[in-house]
């Protein structure tokens, strides 16, 4: 029988896309916004679909989605050498958490009366001196810090209000 060899160079070129970064997988609403990035070397066209109807071009790019919901980013590369490939990302954009709250405003005077606390988002829980539930006592003169923490998977939020507790004025009755 007859043989015969043959050889053939084969040029593997790097993929242009899998080394994307993303800062974070979770958008806050109105608190935070996603970086994406592709550092992989020899692209020369970059193409951000976020899923939301907008997109980029760029190599690097902030993006921050306007409603809530479940996002699949889509990122295509073209390298240099001709070779495109893509890359998915799945991210979440949740509504924000807001742990403000009313019920303490300028100094107050110590007392054994309880202040009622309104949190503008509830499912959190007030920390500090004097707090039960709802409710803060302000029963120690000086300088006072209460804590409302909302503990969310996603998007947690705290907020602390210092407070000025002054010593109630004691009546002089005549003696």
């Amino acid at each position: 029988g007859c043989f015969d060899t043959s050889f053939l160079d084969v040029v593997v070129y790097p993929d242009p896309t899998g080394a994307v970064t993303v800062s974070d997988t979770v958008q806050c609403l109105g608190k935070n916004s996603i970086e994406f990035d592709n550092p992989a070397a020899n692209i020369v066209s970059y193409t951000w679909d976020f899923g939301d109807g907008a997109n980029s071009g760029a190599k690097k790019v902030t993006h921050n989605y306007s409603s809530a919901g479940d996002y699949t980013v889509i990122h295509t590369a073209e390298s240099t050498f001709g070779c495109t490939s893509k890359d998915t990302v799945y991210v979440k954009a949740r509504n924000r958490r807001i742990s403000s709250f009313v019920g303490l405003s300028g100094p107050i005077c110590n007392s054994n009366s309880a202040i009622t606390l309104t949190p503008s988002d509830p499912g959190g829980t007030f920390y500090g001196n004097g707090i039960n539930g709802l409710s803060y006592v302000p029963n120690i003169v000086g300088k006072d810090t209460v804590k409302y923490i909302i503990s969310d998977q996603f998007c947690p939020d705290t907020t602390m209000v210092e407070v000025d507790v002054i010593a109630s004025p004691k009546p002089n009755l005549g003696a």
